[in-house]
């Protein structure tokens, strides 16, 4: 891949709120009630809200905002890149059985961040080894990937918005509510080793790095949640 220099137009919080809209629409049709929600332990993570989660039973995912980047106005080919960190952290909530995602807007210019804009979406899993940083080049007017720079076998995708639903939905096992708030909380400190593991200085001024945002899916005709097992 050439090594040019590629900026970005808009951050990731403004990306999310696309990626999280689409979402909630495409599960929308499938169950009965999707939550999208970032996670503060203070907030979302508090004895209040934790409270008002007890005995409810869902599904739930982590999904990394990604940006696109490029080289210049009005480009066909943007940069997209996973960072390190993303699959470190991804590891961490695959043990707790979360499965995790990435979405980009294949858009080359914030004013065709509509609602109709292509998303491209992607499966996180480093398997747990080592990834270190992947960027990928995608074609907006072919909808493909041109070239990976890094390990690719770290990112699978793009996936169609049907596949995403499914491994939303199929693959993924029920959880009390309040134990996903303990799940986010464990993942996020050991993805971004801020137990003590060579955590950057930034990382830390920054709330722990990268952060994804979360869907709560309301799980119906399931069976016991771990909790549930062991409070019997």
């Amino acid at each position: 891949m050439p090594h040019q220099y590629h900026r970005s137009f808009f951050c990731e919080r403004t990306a999310e709120y696309l990626l999280a809209s689409r979402l909630v629409g495409l599960l929308s049709g499938r169950v009965s009630r999707v939550i999208p929600f970032y996670f503060w332990s203070t907030r979302e993570g508090n004895t209040l809200a934790r409270a008002n989660l007890e005995g409810i039973i869902c599904k739930t995912v982590a999904v990394y905002a990604r940006r696109p980047k490029i080289e210049g106005p009005n480009q066909t080919i943007v940069s997209v890149k996973f960072n390190d960190l993303l699959f470190r952290t991804a590891h961490q909530f695959h043990l707790r059985g979360v499965p995790v995602f990435a979405g980009v807007p294949g858009v080359s210019s914030i004013w065709d961040l509509t609602q109709s804009a292509t998303c491209y979406w992607f499966c996180l899993n480093s398997h747990g080894r080592h990834c270190g940083d992947v960027t990928m080049r995608i074609d907006l007017t072919a909808h493909s990937v041109l070239d990976t720079e890094g390990s690719s076998e770290c990112v699978e995708g793009p996936i169609s918005e049907d596949q995403l639903a499914n491994r939303i939905l199929e693959g993924n096992n029920s959880l009390d509510a309040v134990d996903v708030m303990d799940i986010i909380s464990e993942s996020v400190k050991r993805g971004n080793n801020l137990y003590g593991l060579e955590l950057e200085r930034w990382a830390f001024w920054s709330a722990g790095g990268y952060k994804p945002f979360y869907l709560l899916i309301e799980s119906t005709g399931q069976g016991p949640t771990n909790r549930q097992v062991e409070q019997a």
